[in-house]
């Protein structure tokens, strides 16, 4: 005992040798330490047997379909669509005359997962700076007709339309304007540090964005394997720094599609994220509150597909679908669903995901359009296209070797104009004016037309002094 007579205090010792002295009690309290120390680091074959998990318990037990009081629906420009009314992208007139007749049907909300950063090439005055030696007096009608994006900005102004923005780690190379954006009430702490974040926005032509009452980000990139099991509600964009790493801004709060075709459909109200120091508990909209993870990412509880959901918009256009059955549903105008895509063959998939491609890829959208062509390569391995594509875009994101290589795979597997301009571009650049000039020769057998392919064999001749 102590000197002053108070007794000792239990060791610490004997207490952890009874704990530890039970049969099977090491070994359980070491997978314990090694399972925390897995799901900390949380590496690839973890995610993967999560995933897995994940789609196993979904398939198990499916939600049931239950027809909702306000239905969904999702006119898909399939490859019905496509056949009858000609390849993507249209010229936003016709696609204007798909909203007109949407709009007929009096839908509470029509979402569109597109983007217009950028003037409709076929608009009028458009014409009249691309096709050469026009007559100046037609050229002069065409620049006093309407341009494309008006007559498509009064369609959406025409029903309660949300449009899409698209997330990019680019610097937009068009000026956005003013661009008004939902406003997004904030309770309890920052959430910003647990949201996805990104550094740039693609945002629509200001003419076009007016038109539309709501605004949504599209949603972020799918899982590794490329199936999307869960959606942000909200990301935060354009954070502005200081040249000594001070934040000046800490970035929009922005409502996901998903998220802001509710509000626009329940009551036009205010959206409110709620977080604490843990992170994001969820998202509150019209009386409703969604739960979320600590990241704002909610998880579908998905029900098996339901054919009655998806309208051809071959069908709308031509009166087949009767365009009442939008009256107060929720329609979504989607390029191809995932559905439809699925009930495809592998060749039929290959092409219809490059097509898509194709459309992100001219609006400069890179990462969609990567995912979208190495989709087409693994659904089709022999698919020129596809690697073609991705040939545009590794050169577009500066990877000439790679934009090389995939220029090469797809001209193994069949002539491509896209890529002997890609490898004539790569050689211009790096100064092999012979073999330059051979790629874009090549282009010109396959393509008589190709401006771009004349313009390289113009460069080499001025550069070898052969021009006239």
């Amino acid at each position: 005992m102590p000197s002053d007579g108070a007794p000792n205090p239990p060791s610490a010792r004997p207490q952890l040798r009874r704990i530890t002295s039970a049969p099977g009690r090491v070994s359980a309290l070491l997978l314990l330490v090694a399972l925390v120390i897995l799901r900390a680091f949380d590496p690839v074959p973890i995610k993967t047997i999560r995933m897995r998990g994940y789609d196993f318990e979904q398939q198990l037990a499916p939600r049931a379909y239950q027809p909702l009081k306000v239905p969904i629906r999702i006119v898909a420009i399939d490859g019905k669509t496509i056949a009858r009314y000609g390849q993507w992208p249209w010229p936003r007139t016709q696609l204007a005359g798909l909203v007109d007749k949407i709009a007929a049907g009096k839908p509470s909300v029509l979402g569109v997962d597109m983007i217009f950063s950028e003037p409709d090439r076929f608009s009028p005055s458009e014409l009249a700076t691309r096709i050469p030696d026009i007559p100046k007096q037609f050229s002069g009608w065409l620049e006093t007709r309407e341009s494309n994006d008006a007559v498509l900005a009064r369609a959406f102004a025409g029903v309660p339309t949300v449009l899409g923005i698209a997330p990019s780690t680019e610097v937009a190379a068009t000026a956005p304007g003013h661009q008004p954006t939902t406003i997004v009430r904030e309770s309890g702490g920052d959430p910003r540090p647990f949201l996805p974040s990104y550094d740039y926005l693609i945002y629509n032509l200001p003419l076009i964005s007016k038109a539309a009452r709501g605004r949504g980000v599209l949603t972020g990139p799918p899982d590794r394997d490329g199936i999307l099991r869960r959606i942000p509600l909200f990301v935060v964009a354009e954070r502005k720094l200081s040249p000594d790493g001070e934040v000046i801004f800490p970035g929009k709060l922005l409502p996901t599609l998903a998220l802001e075709m509710f509000r626009i459909a329940a009551c036009g109200g205010t959206i409110g994220i709620l977080s604490d120091d843990n992170g994001v508990q969820g998202a509150s909209v019209c009386g409703v509150f969604f739960p979320t993870d600590r990241h704002g990412y909610a998880y579908p509880y998905f029900t098996p597909s339901f054919e009655r959901r998806y309208v051809s918009a071959a069908d709308v256009l031509d009166g087949s679908f009767d365009a009442s059955a939008f009256k107060q549903a929720a329609a979504m105008l989607d390029q191809m669903s995932a559905r439809r895509l699925a009930a495809l063959a592998p060749q039929a998939q290959a092409q219809a995901l490059c097509t898509q491609a194709r459309g992100y890829l001219d609006r400069g959208l890179l990462l969609e359009a990567e995912r979208l062509y190495q989709a087409a390569a693994a659904a089709d391995g022999k698919n020129a296209e596809a690697h073609a594509g991705l040939a545009q875009v590794r050169e577009r994101s500066g990877d000439s070797d790679a934009a090389r290589k995939e220029a090469q795979a797809a001209l193994e597997l069949a002539p491509s104009a896209t890529a002997y301009l890609v490898l004539a571009r790569l050689d211009l650049a790096a100064g092999q004016l012979d073999t330059a000039n051979a790629d874009a020769g090549n282009a010109l057998k396959l393509d008589p037309a190709n401006r771009a392919a004349k313009e390289i064999v113009r460069q080499v001749q001025v550069r070898t002094g052969q021009s006239k």
